[in-house]
C-alpha cells in the first residue's frame, strides 16, 4: 500500500514539475498567445475555438474581408457587421439588385 502511495505522490509531484496543463488552461494560453488556428485545430468543441474564431472573424472585419467571414466564420458577431458593411459597399456601387438578392433581410 505504502508503494502505491509513493508512487501516485511521485507521479503527481512529475505531471505538476513537467507543465502538464489542463486542456483549458493549455487553451487558454493558446488564445492569449494569439494562437487561434491551433485553438481551433486541437480544441474544436470548446468555447475556446468560438472565442479564437470570432477574433480571427474580427481581425478579417477589421482588413475589410468581408466575403471570408460570411463563408467561414458565420457563427460569430463579426459575421452582422460584415454583412452590414458588404452591402453598403454594394449600395455604394450601385449594385441595388444584389444588395436586395443577398442581403434580403437587412434595412439597407
Amino acid at each position: 500500500m505504502k508503494t502505491l502511495l509513493y508512487s501516485v505522490l511521485a507521479l503527481s509531484i512529475f505531471l505538476l514539475a513537467s507543465g502538464c496543463d489542463s486542456p483549458d488552461a493549455a487553451a487558454s494560453k493558446l488564445i492569449s498567445k494569439g494562437a487561434y488556428e491551433e485553438v481551433i485545430k486541437k480544441y474544436p468543441d470548446t468555447r475556446y475555438a468560438l472565442r479564437a474564431k470570432a477574433k480571427i472573424a474580427e481581425g478579417l472585419l477589421n482588413k475589410g474581408d468581408f466575403e471570408e467571414i460570411l463563408k467561414n466564420y458565420i457563427d460569430t458577431p463579426a459575421a452582422f457587421q460584415a454583412r452590414s458593411r458588404l452591402a453598403q459597399k454594394l449600395l455604394d456601387e450601385g449594385k441595388y439588385r444584389e444588395v436586395i438578392n443577398k442581403f434580403p433581410n437587412l434595412p439597407l
